[in-house]
């Protein structure tokens, strides 16, 4: 009985696995879904981890950015290096980028 459960939950993990790589496009230096970004690209390739990048500059305390189109400075929290320009509000920006691949691959 156990053996069945942990089988079942194995599975249902390989299948969200599956989904979410189906999910992931590359685009402007990071990875996002359909609806969130950016993610960290050796992150995502190295480990299939989707880890959120976090704003960096202009510092979010000293600096505001108000405008959402405003572009930003993304980096991530294991790979320092990583810095990625993205606007505030990426979801637009998202919304702009899945509507260029639809227009690109006739979908």
């Amino acid at each position: 009985m156990e053996d069945n459960i942990r089988l079942k939950e194995q599975v249902a993990e390989l299948q969200a696995a599956a989904k979410q790589k189906e999910e992931m496009k590359f685009a402007k230096g990071a990875y996002h879904t359909k609806d969130s970004g950016p993610y960290c690209q050796h992150c995502w390739e190295g480990d299939q981890k989707a880890v959120r990048l976090s704003r960096v500059l202009p510092n979010p305390a000293s600096e505001p950015v108000t405008d959402p189109e405003g572009i930003v400075i993304y980096s991530c929290v294991y790979h320092n290096a990583v810095r990625v320009a993205w606007p505030l509000n990426p979801t637009k920006f998202i919304e702009k980028l899945n509507s260029q691949t639809h227009e690109a691959t006739g979908s």
